[in-house]
């Protein structure tokens, strides 16, 4: 029989979500109780790859009114997801197979979202080699500053503002309840750039039921006043600073400082990545760069979110 490929319908949910349990590359936001959340904004084509009848491959995808195929335009990243079991002569025959289908099923455009390297439990770059041999464009990067907690010590004055910041009364919780943090989020958002939050607080706090382990809270306290923290998505051996935020007050105590190197004592003996997340802006084309130095001086370094595409 070969490859073949099928799209995903409700009756596949355990196949897929088992899949990604098991795969090299996949994180919770793949699992479909995660990528349903915002079915009423993205027309799902996702799509599952079988070899003999067993499962290859899964590429969550949407698609648009314009033809175009995307993996995946509501997550931060998307891709093919898969195991041992393709290697890369394999995965070329994936992509041969996939171009085609999208092109019998009237697609004119394939964008596709790579996964960072710090996700995978395993490297599993095969996807990159194929883009390149089926000439594909790379049309978007944004940076990420993430840090290697196994071999990354806190800088010294990081932990001497985390002392101060205990001196000075600053307390950190963990919520389970994202609505005051995401009106912080959503304060400073409009006022800096007259955008909202891409969750609100009733999709997220669903979302933190669905996941528990993986979505974590932490407010940080002066007084019992609320000034700032940050939301996290944890997964595999990443820890993804998926919001961070703070007032006014928050940042004139650099609650960053104080906040993050406790997470990093959490973390460190756990997870391998703390992902600080993106700071570029307009595409990739705009680095803010107070934003990205803020970052790195926890010793972060860079780490690519890649966007390609193919005019099919």
């Amino acid at each position: 029989m070969g490859l073949s490929i099928v799209k995903y319908n409700p009756e596949h949910k355990k196949l897929w979500d088992s899949f990604i349990s098991e795969s090299h590359n996949g994180t919770f936001l793949f699992f479909r109780d995660y990528m349903e959340y915002h079915s009423d904004r993205f027309k799902d084509h996702s799509l599952l790859i079988f070899e003999n009848n067993d499962l290859l491959a899964l590429i969550p995808a949407n698609s648009t009114a314009e033809e175009k195929f995307i993996s995946h335009g509501g997550l931060t990243y998307g891709g093919l997801i898969h195991n041992h079991k393709i290697k890369s002569v394999k995965m070329l025959e994936v992509f041969d197979i996939l171009i085609s289908y999208l092109q019998h099923s009237g697609f004119n455009e394939f964008v596709y979202k790579c996964i960072p390297h710090i996700y995978h439990i395993r490297p599993t770059e095969e996807d990159l080699y194929a883009l390149f041999r089926f000439n594909f464009s790379l049309f978007r990067r944004d940076i990420s500053s993430a840090v290697n907690l196994f071999s990354t010590s806190i800088p010294g004055k990081k932990r001497n503002r985390y002392n101060k910041g205990l001196k000075e009364n600053l307390e950190i919780k963990e919520s389970y309840d994202t609505k005051n943090l995401l009106e912080i989020i959503k304060e400073n958002l409009m006022s800096k750039y007259g955008v909202l939050p891409v969750h609100n607080f009733i999709e997220l706090n669903l979302l933190k039921k669905h996941f528990p382990d993986n979505i974590k809270i932490f407010e940080v306290y002066l007084h019992n006043e609320l000034i700032g923290g940050t939301i996290l998505y944890i997964s595999n051996c990443v820890v993804h600073v998926q919001y961070m935020t703070a007032t006014d007050k928050g940042f004139k105590f650099r609650i960053f400082d104080f906040l993050f190197t406790y997470l990093f004592e959490i973390y460190q003996k756990t997870y391998q990545w703390f992902d600080f997340g993106i700071s570029t802006e307009r595409d990739g084309q705009f680095l803010n760069n107070g934003l990205i130095e803020q970052k790195e001086g926890f010793n972060a370094t860079g780490v690519c979110y890649d966007f390609y595409k193919l005019d099919l």
